[in-house]
């Protein structure tokens, strides 16, 4: 810097002395300092001009002497610029994740959930699990059929089994009664010439294989009779047998023939009954696996989706966070979120209000981003980079009895 450009910084006299000199810095100094809204830049332009107005000066060494109070504010201004810069880094990193925590850390476990579940569904698809048993089950169902059908083949065994012993007993019956007869009806043929005595112990004889060979009939259709009305008795509702017919006594091979034709058509729907539960359990299953494929897929579609929706806010916010590094980029934010121009003084809110004003235009680039992090969050964002881009003045205020922290634009809008 030459020496009238740094006299017209300064804006001291051509024949200034040092202490006018250093006097003129420091009231220029007091305003310029960033910690009273000044700029780095400002600050280093007066200090190389007091330097460049100080080598030209005659006065003696000892006066040429920076004075010590001057080197501490000055050092004391700096340590707490600096201290404000890292405060200022430390916050735009706090706002940077949860701006990245509302939108792409939420979707990244929504999206880690959807692939668990289809992995979980596909897993339970592929690997052949039932449908369950709260939902579909017809166990009971089943186990009460077998049950039933089990009682129903015993008591059809069983009366098969007495139905065969009667008859065996019967047909021998029958047999030796059926002989005695004929013998006495031989005898009776063959012996007429003797007395009467003889023949009327022979009639005797005849007539007793004939009560015989009836009593046998008889027993043989009460047997009958008694056998049928035992399986049908079985068949009450105790056993849960949805038949229990009326037999008579005086037609026993009717009831023999009403109840094995009962009894064999219960046992045909029974078994019917089982595999209609059966089918209808593996036709649940089927059904269930189905659902499960269904769903699983609809989990994959949702962690894709979830997967684009992450890119698109990382790209979104990549490239908003590059155009904040820039003032003119920076500048053009903030005028598009107020509108045609930037208010001399405004607030956060007001630049969140603007925000959520502009996000509902479908030519916002970053209205995906305010839907998901709000405008709040993303309108602190913008501010803190753009001080950090030494973009905005920052005032405190205490308006109404509440403490207010304004900004206001540095630069012009670019044309």
């Amino acid at each position: 810097m030459d020496y009238d450009r740094a006299r017209q910084v300064l804006g001291t006299a051509e024949n200034a002395s040092r202490a006018d000199i250093e006097r003129a810095f420091r009231t220029l100094a007091g305003s310029a300092h960033p910690d009273r809204g000044g700029h780095h830049e400002r600050m280093s332009e007066l200090l190389e001009a007091r330097d460049t107005l100080l080598r030209g000066t005659t006065e003696s060494a000892s006066t040429a002497l920076v004075n010590v109070d001057t080197i501490q504010s000055l050092a004391m201004i700096l340590q707490k610029a600096s201290r404000n810069a890292d405060a200022l880094t430390v916050e735009m990193v706090e706002i940077k994740n949860k701006i990245q925590f509302k939108s792409v850390n939420r979707l990244k476990q929504f999206r880690l959930a959807a692939a668990i579940a289809a992995a979980v569904l596909t897993a339970s698809t592929f690997m052949g699990k039932e449908a369950p048993k709260e939902i579909f089950s017809h166990e009971e169902d089943i186990k009460r059929e077998q049950t039933r059908l089990a009682l129903l083949t015993e008591a059809q065994a069983a009366f098969e089994k007495a139905y065969a012993e009667a008859e065996k007993e019967y047909s021998s019956s029958l047999a030796v009664a059926t002989k005695d007869l004929q013998n006495a009806e031989h005898a009776l043929a063959t012996n007429k010439k003797k007395s009467t005595q003889q023949v009327e112990t022979l009639t005797e004889n005849l007539k007793a294989a004939q009560t015989n060979l009836a009593d046998i009939e008889k027993r043989w259709n009460s047997r009958k009779f008694t056998i049928s009305k035992n399986l049908n008795d079985s068949f009450d509702e105790n056993h849960g047998m949805p038949f229990n017919f009326e037999l008579r006594a005086d037609n026993p091979d009717a009831a023999v023939e009403k109840v094995r034709f009962f009894s064999k058509g219960m046992v045909r729907v029974m078994r019917s009954n089982i595999d209609d539960l059966e089918e209808s359990q593996a036709s649940a299953t089927r059904i269930w696996q189905s659902a499960s494929f269904s769903l699983a897929c609809i989990c994959g579609l949702l962690s894709g989706l979830f997967t684009l929706r992450i890119r698109r806010i990382e790209l979104t916010f990549d490239d908003l966070n590059d155009q904040l590094s820039s003032k003119t980029m920076a500048h053009r934010i903030i005028r598009d979120a107020f509108g045609a121009s930037v208010p001399s003084q405004w607030s956060i809110i007001d630049l969140a209000e603007g925000v959520d004003r502009y996000a509902k235009d479908k030519r916002c680039p970053y209205r995906h981003l305010v839907s998901v992090v709000g405008p709040l969050s993303l309108a602190q964002y913008i501010a803190g980079r753009a001080k950090q881009a030494e973009l905005l003045d920052v005032f405190e205020e205490m308006r109404e009895g509440e403490f207010l922290e304004l900004y206001s634009v540095r630069c012009k809008s670019p044309e």
